[in-house]
C-alpha cells in the first residue's frame, strides 16, 4: 500500500500522506472542534462520506480545512483556497491511503467481539 499520493488538481499538486500515530492524535483533537454534523462519519461508507462532505462542511469550513491539511502538505489557508472538485479529491485520497473502509472493518469486528457476535478464539488456539 502507497504511504503518499500526489494529486494533480487545477492548483498544483496535493502530496496526501498515510496518517502516523502522532498524525492521527493530531487529527482527532481536530475533529473535536468540529460539531456534531461529523459525528455520523465513522457509520459511513467513503462513498456516502463523499457524497455528504458538501453539506457536512457547510459552516465548518475553517476547522475541516484543518484537519484536512493534517494528512496533506498544505496547510489550513491552502486547503480553504481549493474548489469543491478538488477538496474532494484530496479527501477521497486521503480515505484511499490511509484505508478507511479496512479500518472501518477491522473496528466492527472488534466492537462485534467485545459484543460477543464473534466467536473468540480461545488462547490455546491462537498461533503463537
Amino acid at each position: 500500500m502507497k504511504k503518499e499520493i500526489s494529486v494533480k488538481l487545477e492548483e498544483g499538486v496535493v502530496k496526501v500522506k498515510r496518517l502516523q500515530l502522532f498524525d492521527l492524535a493530531s487529527a482527532l483533537k481536530k475533529v473535536q472542534k468540529i460539531p456534531a454534523a461529523f459525528s455520523s462519519i465513522t457509520g459511513m461508507t467513503s462513498e456516502q462520506i463523499m457524497s455528504h462532505l458538501p453539506e457536512m462542511i457547510g459552516d465548518n469550513l475553517e476547522e475541516f480545512a484543518d484537519v484536512v491539511s493534517v494528512a496533506t502538505d498544505k496547510t489550513k489557508e491552502e486547503i480553504m483556497e481549493l474548489g469543491i472538485a478538488d477538496l474532494m479529491e484530496v479527501i477521497e485520497s486521503i480515505l484511499e491511503v490511509n484505508r478507511f473502509e479496512d479500518i472501518k472493518r477491522f473496528l466492527s469486528s472488534i466492537r462485534a467481539r467485545g459484543q460477543g457476535k464473534v466467536p473468540q478464539e480461545s488462547p490455546s488456539k491462537r498461533k503463537v
